[in-house]
């Protein structure tokens, strides 16, 4: 008997422990959302520039053919707050100015499934700001909105895996006032079907 409870305590800890990690798991990203903090270093405007080939931002790669930056900011930054958690990327980096910075990573999926790809994009004021972004072989422009009242809006698509491992890809194409272009909260999911 005392057998059997043992059996049925581990049984239940182990759904529990699942459910608990399919939860935490179901972005098939590392730090989608930018608030994997252990590599930030904050410079006064708390926050910090990451260059081509920098390992601070956790699973992410940095893109820019002239070696520009991106910035990484934090939740005491004089700019805008983030559109989720704490922390996001504006792909304008210091150096405001084309060509403009972009980010990609690599991650497992299933030949023949679809997947749905949301993120979060921010401008600042009337000026919109926009990206191309890429997952296997779709390719899609997105432009911000301008309105002055919110500085973040939710962008989707999807894409249907082509090899078990796809990139995607966020590439700035031009910067809200010229040196604004943010992203944050990306989340890649397996979906059922089209659309979702």
């Amino acid at each position: 008997m005392i057998f059997i409870r043992k059996i049925l305590v581990l049984a239940v800890t182990l759904v529990m422990c699942n459910s608990a990690y399919a939860d935490k798991d179901d972005n098939l990203l590392i730090n989608g959302d930018f608030e994997d903090t252990q590599n930030f270093v904050a410079n006064k405007d708390d926050s910090m520039s990451l260059l081509p080939g920098s390992q601070a931002l956790t699973g992410w790669q940095i893109l820019n053919t002239s070696g520009l930056d991106v910035a990484w900011l934090g939740p005491k930054n004089p700019w805008i707050p983030s559109a989720h958690g704490q922390y996001y990327v504006d792909l304008a980096g210091y150096h405001g100015s084309t060509p403009w910075s972009g980010l990609a990573q690599t991650f497992r999926t299933h030949p023949g499934h679809f997947y749905s790809v949301a993120f979060s994009l921010g401008h600042w004021g009337t000026s919109p700001s926009s990206l191309r972004a890429s997952a296997g072989a779709t390719v899609i422009d997105f432009t911000s909105s301008a309105d002055p009242k919110t500085n973040w809006d939710r962008e989707h698509f999807n894409f249907w895996a082509i090899s078990d491992q796809t990139t995607l890809t966020l590439q700035g194409m031009s910067a809200s006032n010229g040196n604004y272009l943010a992203v944050d909260h990306v989340v890649v999911k397996r979906a059922e079907r089209w659309g979702e």
